[in-house]
Order: structure tokens, then C-alpha cells, then sequence
């Protein structure tokens, strides 16, 4: 998914490199270290059922840390809650809970008229991140991230399909959470998952957060992303 960087920061500057800062390190103020993690798995084996079960396993991992983050990030909202999610880098090599709350989302729009749908849609430009919990409750999941990536560039192996698999478990986890009504007890916020600056086709991005969402948020989700300045 890429934001236009016209759409992103346009008039607050700093927010895309702070954005892209936070997947780097892990926070917006302090870096996490990852402790304790096993050593990669990815290429040990990359056949198309190692890879699948790869990603069952990785979804397993990240579903209860989802869930944790994103109940810690909502419970400090002061506002109604307008948004929930994940987010990677382009390379899905560190994931990230976000969430927004109305009071943010409205002092954003007012300072800013005219990108209403833009903050309400982009979670780089949310209230609230996991990386900024302590702890971090997608600090294991991170730590197993960077051994498979760790591992599969010493073996050379494709990291394309690593990134795949990481966002086909990523959304496994939220589809999964989505089954059980996890995310109806916050009815007016959106669900989203966006790899951020990734070279995923745009629709398929859009297939995977109407397949989160009610119709009602698909479609205004879908129509922010034909048109990502508004």
C-alpha cells in the first residue's frame, strides 16, 4: 500500500519520516530490544506447505498479541474509539497495533480541514501505537520476525515470500479475531491492515480490509482509497 507523500504529511511535515521511524525502531520514543528470540525457521525450508504452515503458526503467535494491544491501546482512549489495526513496514519486517479515538481524529481535521477521510482512514496518522507500551505485547512476534529475517538473508533466501507469508498470517490473525466478534465492541471504528509503503496492488489491500469491515466502513474505506488526498 502505498500513501501518496502529498497524501501523507502534507501540511504536518515531520509525520511520514516520524511514521517510518517508529517501524524502524520500534517507537516513537524508545527502541524495543528483542530478547530471547529463537533462531529463523524461514530457510530451513520454503516449499509451498512449509511456507503455509509457517504462516499458521505466525498467525497463532500474533492473535492473542493483537488482541492485547489493541484492548491496552483502547482502554487509555479518553473518546469513542474510530479506528483499530495493524501495520507493517514495506518488507513486513515489524508489525504495529494502532488505534484512534474521536477527540484526536476531530482535532486533526479541524487544525487540518479537509482530509477528513485521510486521518480517519491512514493509521500512521492515529492517536494511539503499540510500540509505545511497556511492554510491548508485539514484542515476541517482532522478535520472531527479525530471526526469520535474520535468517533469511544469511541463507539467501527469497524474502519476497517472507514477506508474503508474514502479511497472509497477519491477516489470518485479524480474520480469525473478525470470526469471534472481537471487533464489534467498537462499532464505529474501522479495522485496517496496511503494509505500509509496501508494492501491493492497492485492491488487494482494499479486498483485505472490506473483508474486516461491515459494508458501511468497506465502502467509505474504498472510496478514500481511490482518492487518498481527501
Amino acid at each position: 500500500m502505498r500513501v501518496r507523500e502529498e497524501a501523507r504529511g502534507h501540511r504536518r511535515g515531520g509525520a511520514a519520516s516520524a511514521h517510518r521511524h517508529r517501524l524502524r525502531t520500534g517507537g516513537r520514543s524508545r527502541t524495543v530490544t528483542h530478547r530471547g528470540a529463537e533462531p529463523g525457521t524461514w530457510a530451513h525450508g520454503t516449499a509451498a506447505g512449509e511456507v503455509d504452515e509457517w504462516v499458521r503458526s505466525f498467525a497463532r503467535l500474533l492473535q492473542p498479541a493483537i488482541v492485547e494491544s489493541l484492548r491496552a491501546l483502547t482502554s487509555s482512549a479518553t473518546s469513542e474509539v474510530t479506528g483499530v489495526g495493524v501495520y507493517t513496514d514495506d518488507m513486513g519486517s515489524s508489525l504495529v497495533a494502532g488505534a484512534n479515538e474521536r477527540r484526536f481524529y476531530e482535532n486533526l481535521i479541524a487544525e487540518d480541514p479537509g482530509y477528513d477521510a485521510y486521518y480517519r482512514f491512514y493509521i500512521g496518522d492515529w492517536a494511539l501505537f503499540s510500540s509505545d507500551l511497556a511492554p510491548d505485547p508485539l514484542e515476541e512476534a517482532n522478535a520472531r520476525l527479525a530471526a526469520e529475517w535474520t535468517a533469511a538473508r544469511n541463507q539467501n533466501a527469497e524474502t519476497g515470500r517472507l514477506s508474503r507469508a508474514v502479511w497472509d498470517a497477519t491477516m489470518t490473525a485479524m480474520l480469525a479475531l473478525k470470526a469471534q466478534g472481537f471487533f464489534t465492541r467498537w462499532p464505529q471504528a474501522v479495522v485496517v491492515f496496511q503494509p505500509i509503503d509496501a508494492s501491493i496492488p492497492d485492491e488487494e489491500v482494499n479486498d483485505w480490509v472490506r473483508s474486516l469491515n461491515s459494508a458501511t466502513h468497506a465502502a467509505e474505506y474504498s472510496a478514500w482509497a481511490a482518492n487518498p488526498l481527501s
